[in-house]
């Protein structure tokens, strides 16, 4: 089996798959912004190629092989999976790496992985055919055509961005959504600063406006047959104006005349079922998210950072920070 090993994104081979994410481009883009080390395995074995892509979280004492988000994992023949694995997890230790993580979506069924413990999450798509599309009507006719008469009722309407613009706005926005739910601020401002310089023509800003105020946003990524609904954003005191429904029925509305063949609610956390059923109500249809890891160290060292991230990610621990930065 030929093995190719690429650190410069550059030297990344361009190999078709219709999901952006798995695209140079996209890999630039987080490399650039979050500022991981990007690497690409490169299996072959008499003329078919195997390949996986990921970025390398180092926070000094212990690193992780994280496949590209959000929809890592293999791309190519799987024929000869099992001795590929193999060798990814030699070459994964002699770069000293302590985790592996690799996530599995239904557009991407690779084998399961052996040895790795499985956690999932679910991944909600709404398709175009002409099932999907009658589950829409129907759900537009039934539920959501009420909500989108009183978001206009409520004096709300449309504004969107494209192209090369500045959105430093909707990362304010985003920011300040995650804060309120006491989340993690994952993509940050340069990530937002490079999206329309490198992506121009495949993204979409929608704002649901109350006046010259934005209620809501979301931005969407587009894959050549698939919007995505990547980030969403919201000020709080204009909820009961529904912008949230309002949004995405103009941005499915748009999806479906652009010709797109599905629109992609993207991942729900298996413990939010109230999210879960707000994107399962435009008809769409819900598939497992599966992440595999598999450490690399030895335990001690994977339980210590387990029981650090927990306390960093508890809310007592924002509340400290919290506080700590207001004084």
């Amino acid at each position: 089996m030929n093995i190719k090993f690429h650190y410069k994104i550059e030297d990344f081979p361009v190999y078709e798959n219709n999901l952006i994410f798995y695209q140079n481009i996209w890999l630039k883009i987080l490399r650039e912004s979050l500022g991981y080390k990007q690497l690409l395995f490169e299996f072959e074995k008499e003329g078919k190629s195997l390949y996986i892509s990921g970025s390398i979280i180092d926070i000094g004492w212990f690193k992780i092989f994280y496949s590209n988000m959000p929809y890592g994992g293999f791309c190519g023949d799987y024929s000869f999976f099992e001795k590929a694995i193999h060798y990814f997890e030699k070459q994964l230790k002699e770069e000293k790496i302590d985790r592996i993580y690799i996530t599995r979506n239904f557009l991407n069924e690779f084998p399961i992985l052996s040895g790795f413990k499985r956690e999932f999450a679910y991944h909600t798509v709404l398709f175009f055919d002409k099932e999907g599309l009658d589950a829409y009507k129907k759900a537009c006719k039934y539920k959501i055509n009420t909500q989108i008469r009183r978001a206009k009722r409520e004096g709300l309407e449309l504004k969107k961005i494209t192209g090369k613009n500045n959105i430093d706005d909707y990362y304010k926005m985003y920011a300040a959504t995650i804060r309120r739910k006491k989340g993690n601020l994952y993509w940050n401002k340069t990530f937002f600063k490079l999206i329309p310089e490198m992506l121009p023509d495949k993204y979409s800003i929608f704002y649901a406006m109350f006046g010259d105020e934005p209620t809501a946003g979301i931005m969407l990524i587009k894959s050549k047959d698939i919007v995505h609904y990547f980030i969403g954003a919201s000020n709080d005191k204009y909820l009961l104006k529904r912008p949230n429904d309002f949004l995405l029925y103009h941005a499915i509305e748009e999806s479906i005349k652009e010709g797109f063949k599905s629109f992609d609610f993207m991942l729900t956390d298996s413990n939010d079922k109230n999210l879960l059923w707000f994107k399962e109500k435009w008809g769409s249809k819900t598939f497992i998210f599966d992440k595999f890891y598999k450490d690399l160290c030895n335990p001690f060292k994977s339980n210590v950072f387990d029981c650090l991230y927990k306390l960093y990610s508890s809310r007592a621990a924002k509340r400290l920070l919290l506080c700590c930065k207001q004084k």
